[in-house]
């Protein structure tokens, strides 16, 4: 049977550069080197044959060329293993990355599986080597830049219009198809002016807009990624398009009109290649960077910044201005440690402006899980200085309770009875022991967000005895104990008898994503719990909002849900 090798080749109308006629799969590379890496494979894997392969050319730099790598990936791809096939092309353009042959396989090899923008690029990149060869290799050059013109023809064909969907991107592009001057420079000046990333309006449509992430490359690059939430769980989903005769790199979304979101750019990213993914998932974050033409950013994951877009008129971004403003209130930092979980942790304590201990009537209490992350990222000592302020809560304690280890977050937020067992008979004591704070459970609120937003509502559901309000934000409530179906909490809130509590829960229209395991997405499992809930008689107030599993988004209605909840 004729391999997917020769299908290609005959829609190119050439076999690979020193390449012959697919040979059966059950025989090994021809080349000695080739076919020992080819029994390695077979015996120990890909990543055994990759050290294998640095073991042999550190031996003999000078015997171990790009032919070798090249056999061996024609071979995986007359078997149909193109993952593996992957690996060693993508290694080999490592390797020899002037090598135009090395461009030209890989290239086939992503047209084979539709990555097409990698191979339009690589195809581009074998015209830019092979331009003014005149040595010895001189056929061969031309032989390549034939194969690349016919095969960026063909890739044309299938993609025209389908990555072009920005009007302007459309007109930069054209200038540049009739040769006219200065056109990528004069759009990079113009994007320096106004700002990135690029937004668009659509005709006859008013509740979403076209937004384009640009990078200009000062060098060739051979990938650049928008790191977000954008409800694309796929890298390749976010990995940029390449214009070509230009520097510019684009990618368009079309998006809700009000999205708030958090970013990065990731040129070069390794996650992009098999090889990347294979060997090297411990340095992905390297290439990750704010967007240099957008000047608004904000503390974000992994304790770094991170560029924003924000689409809401000015005076609805409360986070702005909560990032303006002086803190009114004190916060203290303690050391809490527990008995039950066997672990300490920092619990940090705000005290409203004018904390009076001696006053009669005691503080409502609001204890934040994940407490590191709403006080050092969102601020939310400063949103609960101005929602007092405002008039919009009365004045409140607040316990920020922070995670030991990450390990530990993720035992301990799972609705695990010990942990329940911290909050009622340590946690919850020693700030009634320590601050002026009240008794009761309808003032008192436990918050989260994502895996600390399925905590928060399980200690409540399950102690309503202490906590008679809870907020989640984008809550993990497709969570299930081991054997047991999805969406454990929502089936318990069905079987059990109704318990005194509000719930104020909010999830982002673009969590829209089904998670692999569980086959359900956080906007699923939100509008389901939402609804058992309501069904079974608990009050309830739910919101979504544009935007994402992100920071930036939670932050921009935390105060609202805040609000909510006290204003009842």
């Amino acid at each position: 049977m004729r391999s997917t090798v020769l299908i290609l080749a005959l829609v190119l109308g050439s076999w690979p550069l020193g390449a012959e006629e697919p040979r059966a799969p059950d025989h090994p590379p021809a080349s000695t080197l080739a076919g020992e890496l080819y029994e390695v494979l077979q015996d120990q894997g890909a990543e055994a044959t990759v050290a294998r392969y640095f073991e042999l050319r550190e031996a003999n730099p000078a015997g171990l060329g790009e032919v070798h790598l090249n056999e061996l990936g024609y071979k995986l791809l007359q078997e149909a293993r193109i993952r593996e096939a992957l690996v060693f092309l993508e290694l080999n353009l490592k390797m020899f990355p002037r090598s135009a042959n090395a461009h030209d396989s890989l290239a086939e090899a992503y047209t084979l599986i539709s990555r097409n923008d990698e191979a339009t690029r690589l195809y581009n990149r074998v015209l830019e080597l092979t331009e003014d060869r005149q040595d010895a290799s001189f056929s061969s050059a031309r032989h390549l830049r034939d194969r690349a013109f016919q095969a960026l023809s063909i890739l044309h064909s299938r993609t025209a219009g389908n990555t072009l969907i920005s009007p302007t991107l459309r007109d930069v592009a054209s200038a540049l198809s009739a040769g006219e001057p200065g056109v990528a420079p004069a759009f990079e000046a113009r994007m320096r002016r106004e700002g990135t990333p690029l937004v668009e309006s659509i005709p006859g449509v008013d509740d979403e807009v076209l937004v384009t992430f640009l990078w200009f490359a000062g060098e060739p690059l051979d990938n650049v990624v928008v790191e977000s939430v954008l409800g694309v769980r796929e890298i390749a989903d976010r990995s940029m398009h390449h214009l070509a005769g230009s520097p510019i790199w684009f990618k368009t979304f079309r998006v809700p009109h009000d999205l708030r979101m958090s970013y990065l750019l990731s040129p070069n990213d390794t996650r992009l290649t098999d090889l990347g993914q294979l060997l090297f998932t411990r340095i992905v974050q390297a290439t990750w960077t704010v967007d240099p033409l957008n000047p608004m950013t904000t503390g974000g994951i992994e304790n770094r910044e991170w560029s924003v877009l924000d689409l809401r008129p000015p005076e609805e971004r409360f986070w702005e201005r909560v990032e303006q403003f002086e803190p009114l209130g004190e916060v203290r930092n303690e050391q809490l440690e527990s008995r039950l979980l066997g672990n300490n942790r920092n619990v940090a304590v705000y005290l409203p402006e004018g904390y009076d201990f001696t006053r009669p009537e005691a503080y409502p209490l609001l204890i934040f899980l994940d407490g590191y992350e709403f006080l050092q990222i969102d601020r939310t000592e400063t949103a609960l200085d101005q929602l007092i302020l405002e008039g919009r809560i009365p004045p409140v304690v607040a316990a920020f309770v922070h995670n030991p280890t990450p390990e530990s977050r993720n035992w301990e937020y799972t609705c695990n009875p010990q942990f329940l067992r911290f909050m009622a008979e340590e946690l919850v004591p020693w700030l009634r022991q320590r601050y002026h704070v009240t008794r009761k459970p309808a003032q008192t609120a436990i918050l989260g967000r994502s895996l600390s937003g399925l905590a928060a509502t399980c200690s409540a559901f399950y102690r309503p005895d202490l906590f008679g309000k809870v907020l989640s934000q984008s809550g993990s409530f497709w969570w299930s104990p081991v054997g047991e179906p999805p969406e454990w909490l929502a089936h318990q809130a069905a079987l059990r008898d109704p318990k005194p509590i509000q719930f104020y829960l909010d999830v982002g229209t673009e969590e829209d994503v089904p998670n692999p395991v569980t086959g359900l997405s956080m906007l699923t499992v939100s509008r389901h719990l939402r609804d058992v809930l309501l069904a079974r008689g608990y009050e309830v107030v739910y919101r979504e909002f544009s935007g994402g599993h992100d920071p930036l988004a939670w932050r921009s209605i935390l105060p609202d849900g805040i609000a909510e909840l006290f204003a009842r």
